[in-house]
């Protein structure tokens, strides 16, 4: 039976306190779950190192990344997993199993219904990134395009832009709302996990609060956006090596992949990881700071990925209250490892 998120049970985790999401309807229940835990144990790296890279482009080549020392991260057939960095403690990944999506509604007719959706979409306006090795791509998102809003360029704000569609999401019309509708259930099931997972990203999200000015809403609620990325046969979905340098850097990107495919490990680079999806799974992992790709892929891969601009961010009318959360957030994470050091040290005294 469906039970309200209350009542979650995240083992080896820390549950926060209840909340309430935006933008998914009210009536979204998911069941419960358990997170085991796997440690990645990478020399001189953690999760402020990665963040201090964030705004340089990744460009090494694609073929690096398949060696020997990558590390294959075992994952459950039913339990989630986190992954978690051996010296910060902090999530490098959160992989969400097929099998708990579809106790939730993302089942085999749901994947059956998305995947005609998806291809029955027209083709795109213009090609794909060559750059991540995509030939069919489109995003939906509620973002700053070339409208502006005349009222806040007569007040002489500094930002004029005007929050509105993109333009993928316009051009297909009804087969891209269709899209979306479908897709929202998938997003308000894992934004709820995503919730627990990351509470202090998951809070700047539920507090978005929008310019009156905005025309529209988040098409991937509790994300402004998502990616759609189709394949076909003898050309499926695989990313090649990138961060997503337009994304908010402390966001975390949710991906779901589904397709008749085998292959196509999501690789995360810096931290030398391998995660094997399969259709079905879902994935979220900071893809602003941990640059990734996808190994080679057989069959036919599609993908969604949900994400939250920085520029649709910056627009939040709640900004600087999330801005103080964080402080207080990096102020707290700071007392409880200084006290984790300090009784470390009284315990090697005796």
């Amino acid at each position: 039976m469906l039970q309200p998120v209350e009542s979650l049970v995240v083992s080896r985790g820390t549950v926060g306190p209840p909340f309430v999401m935006c933008e998914p309807p009210a009536q979204t229940r998911i069941t419960q779950y358990h997170v085991r835990t796997e440690k990645i144990h990478v020399p001189k790296m953690d999760i402020g190192i990665l963040r201090m890279d964030a705004t340089t482009q990744w460009d090494s080549d694609d073929e690096v990344i398949c060696t020997d020392g990558s590390y294959n991260v075992p994952l459950h057939h039913r339990h989630h997993t986190v992954i978690r960095n051996g010296k910060d403690n902090s999530i490098l990944g959160y992989h969400i199993p097929q099998l708990y999506l579809e106790d939730n509604g993302i089942d085999s007719a749901y994947i059956a219904e998305l995947v005609e959706l998806v291809e029955d979409l027209p083709p795109p306006a213009q090609k794909g990134d060559e750059t991540r090795g995509i030939e069919d791509a489109r995003n939906y998102q509620l973002h700053v395009g070339s409208k502006q809003d005349k009222e806040a360029a007569e007040r002489g704000d500094e930002r004029t832009g005007l929050l509105s569609y993109s333009a993928d999401y316009i051009r297909d019309g009804e087969k891209g709302r269709r899209v979306k509708e479908r897709c929202a259930r998938l997003w308000a099931v894992i934004g709820k996990v995503h919730e627990k997972a990351f509470d202090a990203y998951g809070k700047e999200l539920r507090n978005y609060r929008k310019p009156a000015s905005a025309q529209g809403e988040f098409l991937a609620a509790p994300w402004p956006g998502m990616a759609i990325n189709r394949g076909r046969v003898g050309r499926p979905v695989r990313c090649m090596g990138h961060k997503d340098m337009k994304d908010e850097p402390f966001s975390v990107t949710a991906l779901f992949v589904f397709g008749p495919f085998t292959g196509g490990e999501e690789i995360l680079w810096q931290v030398m990881a391998r995660v094997e999806l399969k259709s079905g799974d879902g994935f979220l992992f900071p893809g602003r700071v941990i640059a990734h790709s996808n190994a080679k892929v057989f069959g036919i891969r599609h993908s969604l990925v949900a994400y939250a601009p920085q520029e649709t961010m910056s627009y939040n009318q709640h900004r600087k209250a999330i801005e103080n959360y964080k402080r207080r957030h990096e102020k707290l994470h700071k007392k409880r490892t200084d006290l984790r050091k300090a009784k470390k040290r009284e315990d090697l005294k005796q």
